[in-house]
């Protein structure tokens, strides 16, 4: 079992066994970012729209997307989702947004400059 199996199988783990202090948004976001480092799409894509079902507005979530579907290619649906991120991030005093917001900008500008 590899390493990034190992860690989706520990956030399930969390998953199963809910705290006041596990957020199921933010683990379904960890197990999407472990499926995008073992280049398994499919599985992070789900995940992380396990993490937008948990938490509708989930910033990293809506990052994740972008990013996964960048990564396969799905140019419409990455722009989708970096525009999405950059509503939810839009005018936020939050320094993490604020990057975020800044990123997504500067992704949409090269998926709208590259045809294809």
């Amino acid at each position: 079992m590899g390493k990034y199996d190992l860690a989706v199988a520990d956030y399930q783990q969390a998953l199963r066994l809910p705290s006041p202090d596990t957020a199921p948004g933010e683990v379904y976001v960890n197990i999407g970012n472990a499926y995008s480092k073992a280049v398994d799409y499919d599985k992070a894509l789900t995940a992380y729209q396990q993490a937008l079902d948990a938490q509708p507005n989930d910033a990293e979530a809506y990052l994740g997307l972008a990013m996964t579907y960048t990564s396969k290619g799905d140019k419409a649906q990455a722009i989708a989702a970096y525009q999405k991120l950059l509503d939810l991030t839009a005018g936020s005093n939050n320094a993490r947004y604020a990057q975020l917001h800044a990123q997504s900008q500067q992704m949409l500008q090269q998926l709208s400059a590259n045809p294809k």
